[in-house]
Order: structure tokens, then sequence, then C-alpha cells
């Protein structure tokens, strides 16, 4: 058994003061009713369970830890601490047995047999309940050949709010002798007084001084203690103090990660297998904790030495196993979280040297927290990441554009535009088709990006689309492109109900994508709408304006002559949009 500090547990002697006084000598009362005390033993060991049932984030499991949490909680107000001694099968307190749990499995067999007898809750237990609960069911699953046990992995936990005592199950009812005071009958004690260097009248005198020679007070000089023939100096004491330090602030973690990479490196397979085995097994812990450096450190090591070549096959198919299973979405997810939260810094270098070594697997993840995420660090940095992957996999970004979650094709979408992947536009044309307007908003984005002829031609259809804002970006990328091809298709658009009734901005969009494709035919229309008339009057002052609008950018002398029939247009909306097509015009 590994053993503990100094003061972890109390000996075997202490342990039954401790027990006869807390447990044997109470009242009949206890400060809660026993059947509360019984209710939260019972809910103590629910929880257990439960740890071993459901996922971290499962709402069963949640519930089970809120109610225990709140159950410690409430218990402070009573009491300032809640000490329970140990039996085989149940929980001793007040002289009241408390079973949770049966047999070998219950939880107070679990701290009985590694020779725990006394534990003690403490006010902030109800933060600690989830570490408590891990190392519980990992003292029931620990295999039989390892040295730790419920001791060892307590003692490693450091509980702030959890204390216990402990015996050697060895050495628990043997007698501990006790110190007794030795005899001293029968021995003679000469005392020497501090005059004794002097005659004493009327008492015997010891031989030293009745010799006339010197006292045990003489022979002794008070300098020779001040230093000896190995005391330190001043230079050599700094140094000691250096040493010390460095040691006390050495990072044990790292020097133990680089003594397992050393010995990979060394040419006995039974090692390198044995180590890649603690290291695929060290990878998620490290990532569960938000230990990014660590597990940084075993990516980069671990590349290192595939790249040499030395591993042998089976050895080799265990790293990159490693390798695809840290971009799996289990880990990554909880990763993000913790990029979230906080508990990670999205701005580290570790993080950039942590994403590139990530697999195709891991792009779903990585679209989805870049497109739910408000971390604007973390966003730049993920995105970043998921460029240089998905030019590396473009075939799996095509993938991707059948996936059904929004905001995995949003990523997917975009990385198809920033990257041009041609290969993606028929998927993209037939997102269009999609439910969710900003998937396909971002397809629009991204057609006018590839510009394929099919691209351009799945533009134009989106000029009809139920949404404005994907009917916007659609007429604005036709603008862009100056794609001739799609002017009798805006066109149509321009006397329709869709037109009319949009807002400025849409009017506009839609003008101007025809201005920048119009021909002199073109010219006539806008000129007629502009400054021709109707049969009820002229047309309403936004759609003029917008025809202003897009006969500047037409900017050929028949458009600058439709412009200055109106430049003494009393309308201030119309006239400020002839003026400004007309200084369009000129530059």
């Amino acid at each position: 058994m590994t053993p503990p500090p100094d003061g972890a547990g109390n000996s075997a002697f202490e342990l039954r003061t401790a027990t006869t006084s807390r447990v044997d000598e109470v009242g009949p009362d206890t400060p809660i009713p026993a059947q509360e005390a019984a209710d939260l033993f019972a809910m103590l060991d629910k929880a257990v369970r439960a740890q071993r049932l459901y996922q971290p984030n499962n709402p069963v499991y949640r519930s089970f830890i809120a109610a225990t949490e709140s159950a410690f909680a409430k218990l402070w107000d009573r009491l300032p601490s809640l000490t329970v001694g140990i039996e085989e099968n149940s929980f001793r307190w007040f002289n009241r047995s408390f079973p949770a749990g049966e047999g070998r499995e219950s939880m107070p067999f679990l701290f009985y047999k590694d020779g725990i007898r006394f534990i003690t809750f403490l006010p902030g237990f109800e933060d600690e309940i989830e570490r408590f609960l891990d190392v519980v069911n990992r003292a029931r699953s620990q295999d039989q050949r390892t040295d730790d046990d419920m001791v060892t992995l307590l003692w490693q936990q450091e509980f702030a709010s959890f204390q216990y005592s402990y015996v050697d199950a060895l050495a628990e009812g043997l007698q501990v002798p006790r110190p007794t005071t030795p005899k001293l009958v029968g021995l003679e004690l000469t005392l020497v007084r501090d005059d004794a260097a002097g005659e004493l009248k009327g008492e015997p005198q010891p031989p030293a001084v009745e010799a006339g020679k010197p006292t045990v007070a003489g022979l002794i000089n008070r300098d020779d203690f001040e230093e000896t023939l190995y005391f330190l100096d001043s230079t050599e004491l700094e140094h000691l103090r250096e040493e010390v330090e460095r040691e006390w602030n050495r990072d044990v973690k790292m020097d133990v990660l680089n003594g397992l990479f050393d010995r990979l490196e060394d040419t006995v397979p039974e090692w390198r297998t044995e180590i890649l085995q603690i290291l695929r097994q060290m990878l998620p812990v490290y990532m569960g904790a938000g230990d990014l450096r660590s597990a940084t450190l075993i990516l980069v090591e671990l590349n290192v030495i595939l790249e040499r070549a030395e591993l042998s096959d089976d050895d080799r198919a265990a790293a990159q196993e490693l390798f695809r299973e840290l971009s799996e979405p289990t880990v990554l997810t909880q990763l993000m979280r913790s990029l979230e939260d906080g508990s990670i810094d999205p701005s580290g270098t570790e993080l950039g040297v942590f994403l590139k070594h990530l697999g195709p697997s891991a792009m779903p993840v990585l679209l989805a927290a870049i497109e739910r995420t408000e971390v604007t660090a973390l966003q730049e940095r993920l995105r970043t990441a998921i460029e240089g992957l998905a030019n590396a996999n473009r075939d799996r970004v095509v993938a991707l554009l059948s996936e059904k979650d929004p905001q995995v094709l949003r990523g997917a979408a975009r990385l198809a535009g920033q990257l041009t992947i041609t290969q993606a536009a028929p998927s993209l044309a037939q997102l269009l088709q999609h439910s969710d307007a900003i998937v396909r908003r971002i397809v629009v984005e991204s057609l006018i990006r590839i510009r394929t002829a099919l691209a351009l031609d799945a533009i134009q259809q989106a000029l009809g689309d139920a949404d404005r804002d994907v009917r916007v970006a659609a007429a604005r990328g036709l603008a862009t492109l100056r794609y001739a091809p799609a002017r009798g298709r805006i066109e149509e658009f321009l006397d329709s109900r869709i037109v009319r009734d949009a807002d400025l901005t849409e009017k506009l969009a839609f003008f101007e994508a025809y201005g920048a494709v119009a021909t002199a035919d073109s010219v006539a229309l806008l000129d007629r709408m502009l400054n021709g008339r109707k049969l009820f009057g002229k047309e309403s002052p936004e759609m003029r304006a917008c025809a202003a609008m897009a006969l500047g950018r037409v900017g050929s002398p028949a458009a600058r002559a439709a412009l200055q029939r109106s430049s003494g247009e009393s309308n201030p909306i119309v006239r400020n949009a002839v003026m400004k097509a007309l200084r369009q015009d000129s530059a």
C-alpha cells in the first residue's frame, strides 16, 4: 500500500480512543433526526451508483449530484461537521448503524477493507462531492494487482473538506506498548551546585572539587560550539537554498513524461508497448483536467518518434490510434467546453500546437464550435486550425455538406467557399433548398467565390428565395461578378412584387445588380422607371431613386443623359440619388 503523508491518519490506539469518545459515549439524542441521517447516507450511495451508470452531462446524473449537494449544504446550518465511524457493512453514527449498499459492493465496505475506520465531512464538502464519487468508484474498480488502495486515492486528491482516519489492517488488534517511568531506586545521585568550586560546609565534596581540579562547567567553552569543521559558509548556504527551491518548484509531471519518452526511444519492445499504453490512458485524463500543456507535449514527442520510423509496426499502429482517438467527438467536446468556460486559455500557444495534430474526424466538432462560440479569440484560433485541416482533406469538406446539423452545414459551406472547392458546387446548390435561412445565405456567399457555371446558375435561383438576406446576398454577388447571363433573370424581378414590396436596401441591391450587367436596352428600361409616367403618375420615389443609382452604375452616355433629365427633380430622395449617380459617373 502506498503510504500517505504524516498526519493523514491515526494509529490503531488513537482510533479506538476517538471512536470510543465520539460514538460510544454520546447520549441517545442526535443533533439531527436519525431518519435524516439515513436519507443522507442513502442519497450519497445513490450518487455513487449514478456516476457509474451515466455520463457526466446526463440530466439524471446531474439531478443526483444537485440533490446530494443540497442535502450537505443544508446540514451545516445545524452541524459544524459530521463524523462517522466505519463498520464492515454500514456507517456508525451515535450508536446507530446506517447501511449504504449491500455486501462487498457497499460503500462502507470499500472504506473498511482498506483500513479506514473513521471519516469526517466538513462544510464545503458539497463542492468536492464529484471528486469524492470518482475516488469511490475508482477504488471499486481497482485492479487487485495494483498497489493503490482507498487511502492512497484519497491522499492524492488532497480534499479540503473531507478527513479520514485509518489503521494498518495487519496491525489492527495488536497491543501498543506504552511508555513507563524508569525506576530510580538504588541509584546514587550527586548534585553539583553553582558554588561547587568553593568549600561546602558540613557536606561531602565531589572528588573533582576535593582535589582542586576544574569543574565540568570550567571545561566547556561556548565558543567551541559556534562553528564546526564542516560548517557551511554563506556562498554554500545560498547555493543549497537555491537547489532546495529549484527542487521544490520542479515540474514533476513534465519530468515523468520526459522520462517515459526517453525510455520509449530505447530498443526494448516490452517497454515501448507498455509506455504507449500508459500514454494512451494519460492523454484523455489531461484533456479532461484542462492540462493542455501536458497533452500537447505527448503529441509533439510522439509525432517526432513516428517521423523517425523507429517503432515496430504494432507500436506504430498503437501510436497512430492514439492520434485518431484524439479527434473523437467525445474528447473534443470536453476540450471545447473547457475553452468556452475559460478553464483553458484559447490564445495560448499550446492550443495551436494541439489543433495541428487533429485528424479529419475532428472537423464536425470544430465547425460546430466555431458557429456556436461567442469567444472571439477561440473562434479565430479554431478557424485557422480548421482551414489548414480542411485544405488537406477537401473531400471530407464536401462530405460534410450532407450533415444534418445546421451548425456543421454552415461551417462546411463557408469552408467550401473560402478554399474555392469547385467539386462542392453541386452539393452547395442542393443546400439552397435547406430550411435554415442562414445555411442558404452562406451557401450563396460560397457559390459567389467558387464562380463555376453551375454556381452562377444556382445564384440566379436564389434571387427568388423566401428569405430577404439570401436574396440580397445573391443580388450583390451577381453585381460583383457582372454576370451578363443573369440580366434577364434580374429584369424579371425589377417589376415583381418581391422588389416593389422590399425595403430600400433590397431594392437597391437588385437595381445595382441590373446596372452592372446592363445593355442599351437596359438603359431604356431604367430611363422609363426614372423619368417616364404611368397611368396614375410616376413610379414611387424609392423605385426612381434605385433606377437612378443603376444608371450611374451603367456609366454610358445614354445613362448620363437620362440622369440629367431628372437633375431638377423636386423630390429630395430622387434628386439626391440622381446627383450621387452623376458624381459616380464622372468618377
